[in-house]
């Protein structure tokens, strides 16, 4: 594809030196007010640079200025984090600003170049000014997100992991991340490749010059400035021309004579870069032999001052003013090369950012020393000490404890508490302010932290962390409690409630005291009741001494309860020990569960009419071979079972047996039954005396011991 050439020496136009009178003077802000600088991650800013912006010329800003800020962070190495990444631009008021890092990423720099958006903010012309500040956090401190704050695509090992460059320049950016161009901002024709950036080779074909291009599908009017990061490999030799594209559009890759904004090249005398320029409809293109050099990083630029001015700029120094004219009022983006040989352009990133009014590129700004935005603080706790100590507290219940700051520097305090490193710990109330205003010198703010326990613990320990703009960064206050039951159950004596031996049938109360330590009444009605082997033989009846718990349980407090008093009633219904558990839940329900208290009893005494003591038989003749049976009653009260037996003479055997009876191994509730003994004297013994033992099942008075006694004679 064959374009008219106008070639012409650029060396004749260009200018190298900086550009005189300048948009916008940048100068050191004064500190007596110190900056609303925006926590990072609860973080709060060590340290601000004000820069001042001045425009001097006729016209103001538009909205969404992308303004250049030159800086020499060596300076002040001290502050800064090796890679620069513990700063971030802001307004003054806490809102971040968008920002872009563009090259000298590096504490030790002499040559720190940032783009920072205004947004909305615009700065008067004839002399009007704008305040920003860069804010600088601790060394470890990232405040590069890649959303608000990011830097150009190689900042890190990662391509473009941190490139907000869309967001800065809001009208056009690209950073040719992947391996496709990208379809929705450009459309191409010849040759080129994308890898992690744009590669556009130049074509041996062609007379005199090949074509190899990209151009953006947008189109922008006049005033805006298009720029692009390339790389330049295998320059020319001395004596070969350079072909610069002539202006022209695009419309399926096919020339329609529309305006464009366009990259060629231009050389300084030593080295060759790349330019974008604006040409006409008429094709002036530009042309020159630039000497060999070594491959070279440059910002190409361009200007598109109005419908019949351009201004192309290297590195940001104008390099060649052009006059056209052209019926056209929006222009393509075009990156591309026209060549006959040797030259490849490597583009990192391309950009269309607004023409600052008046013409006049940002000059290099001078910092002066950073202000400290540190202040100091003291604390004070309701407990009277800068820890947190809360008394005893029932689980469940809530005490409070509020922190006093105080602010004691020369700066405006802010506070962002971070959160306790234990849930039973929570912040309910904060007046300190994160941002804005601040707390003034000598005027206090307040943090409110609660402690809600879920467990018994004594001590319960956690830390409440507070950022603020101090030296160290933040504070940790140390928090202490303890928590306690909520609901308890006290016996007596201490230990289980233990109901002694009683009888079949024969009831007995207890008193068990209800302790409860939360601050609010706690609903018995309903809620107590008993578990585990024997339940059925206990009931909640009324105390027999001591204020009646009635309904509720009156509210109290962790470090000392109230107390009442229930009666818990024992009716044996169960041969042997019986044992229950009383269970008291309350309501509401209590957080730890229902209050607890083991209960036990002895052994339970069957209803049985006591055998007789002592059974005394007659004189009986030993020669005659008397003898004579009398009969032991053994009946059970009770309404179960209970076992008869075995049951023996254990003394005066020469004297008396067992012969017999109704008694058998069991005997069922209600019933009776007899034992019989004889006394049958086979030698003369006067008394004649012996025991029998009787086996009544569990009866703690089994086996009762029956005394014998008679009389053996001749």
């Amino acid at each position: 594809m064959l374009r008219a050439t106008k070639k012409v020496q650029l060396g004749a136009i260009i200018m190298l030196s900086s550009i005189a009178g300048a948009l916008l003077s940048i100068n050191p802000a004064s500190a007596s007010v110190s900056p609303s600088c925006a926590p990072v991650s609860g973080n709060y800013a060590q340290y601000f640079v004000a820069v001042t912006l001045t425009n001097n010329q006729g016209s103001a800003t538009p909205a969404n200025f992308a303004q250049l800020v030159k800086m020499s962070p060596i300076t002040f190495s001290s502050i800064y984090a090796a890679n620069l990444d513990n700063a971030n631009w802001q307004d003054g008021a806490g809102n971040i600003l968008n920002s872009w890092l563009e090259s000298g990423e590096s504490k030790v720099s002499t040559a720190t170049n940032y783009w920072v958006n205004l947004g909305a903010n615009t700065i008067a012309g004839g002399g009007g000014t704008l305040t920003i500040y860069q804010c600088i956090y601790k060394t470890s401190v990232n405040a590069i997100d890649g959303v608000a704050t990011g830097a150009e695509p190689n900042y890190t090992g990662t391509y473009g992991q941190y490139d907000n460059g869309a967001t800065v320049f809001s009208k056009f950016y690209d950073n040719f991340a992947g391996s496709s161009l990208n379809g929705s901002l450009w459309s191409s024709e010849g040759s080129f490749t994308v890898s992690n950036g744009l590669s556009i080779a130049t074509s041996s074909s062609g007379a005199p010059c090949g074509e190899n291009d990209v151009y953006s599908n947008s189109t922008f009017g006049p005033g805006v400035i298009g720029e692009a990061l390339g790389l330049t490999k295998n320059p020319l030799s001395s004596g070969q021309t350079a072909c610069v594209m002539g202006g022209e559009g695009f419309a399926g890759g096919t020339i329609d004579g529309t305006p464009a904004i366009t990259d060629g090249w231009v050389q300084d005398g030593v080295n060759a870069y790349g330019l974008s320029v604006f040409d006409g409809a008429s094709v002036d293109y530009e042309a020159d032999s630039p000497a060999a050099s070594s491959s070279v990083n440059s910002i190409v630029g361009v200007g598109f001052v109005d419908s019949s001015t351009t201004q192309s700029f290297v590195n940001y120094v104008q390099a060649a003013s052009s006059s056209f004219s052209t019926s056209s009022g929006a222009l393509n983006f075009v990156i591309g090369f026209q060549n006959n040989n040797f030259i490849t352009n490597n583009y990192i990133w391309a950009r269309v950012r607004d023409y600052p009014p008046g013409g006049e590129m940002p000059p290099e700004t001078t910092i002066a020393s950073p202000s400290t935005s540190v202040t100091t603080a003291s604390v004070s706790s309701s407990s009277g000490t800068a820890s947190m100590i809360y008394p005893a507290t029932a689980w469940g219940d809530t005490a409070t404890n509020t922190l006093t700051i105080k602010s004691t520097g020369t700066a405006p305090l802010y506070v962002s508490p971070a959160g306790t490193s234990d849930t039973e710990f929570a912040v309910t109330g904060n007046t300190c302010p994160a941002s804005g205003v601040g707390v003034a010198p000598g005027s206090t703010c307040t943090v409110t932290v609660h402690f809600t326990p879920n467990h018994i613990g004594n001590p319960i320990n956690a830390t409440l962390t507070l950022n603020m703009n101090t030296s160290a960064g933040s504070l940790a206050v140390a928090l202490s409690g303890t928590g306690v039951t909520d609901l308890a159950l006290a016996p007596p004596a201490g230990g289980g409630l233990i109901f002694g031996q009683l009888a079949w049938n024969t009831p007995q109360t207890l008193n068990v005291t209800v302790e409860n330590f939360r601050t609010t009444a706690v609903t018995l009605t309903g809620s107590m009741t008993f578990t585990g082997t024997n339940p059925g033989d206990f009931s909640i009846v009324a105390p027999i001494s001591g204020t009646a718990c009635g309904a509720t349980a009156p509210a109290g407090s962790g470090a000392s309860p109230s107390k009442c008093n229930i009666g818990v009633k024992f009716t044996p219904g169960a041969l042997g020990t019986e044992s229950a558990t009383l269970n008291v839940a309350g309501s509401p329900t209590v957080p730890s569960g229902a209050a607890t208290l083991g209960i036990t009893t002895g052994a339970t005494i069957p209803a049985t009419v006591n055998p007789p003591v002592e059974v005394i038989y007659g004189s009986m003749s030993v020669s005659r071979s008397q003898k004579q049976t009398k009969s032991i009653t053994i009946t059970n009260l009770a309404t179960v079972p209970i076992s008869i037996g075995p049951n023996s003479i254990t003394s005066g055997a020469a004297f008396y047996h067992i012969s017999g009876g109704t008694c058998g191994s069991t005997l069922a509730g209600g019933q009776s039954c007899t034992v019989n003994v004889t006394f049958a004297p086979t030698t003369v013994k006067t008394p004649a005396n012996g025991t029998i033992k009787i086996q009544d099942g569990v009866d703690p008075k089994s086996p009762r011991t029956i005394a014998l006694s008679g009389n053996g004679v001749l």
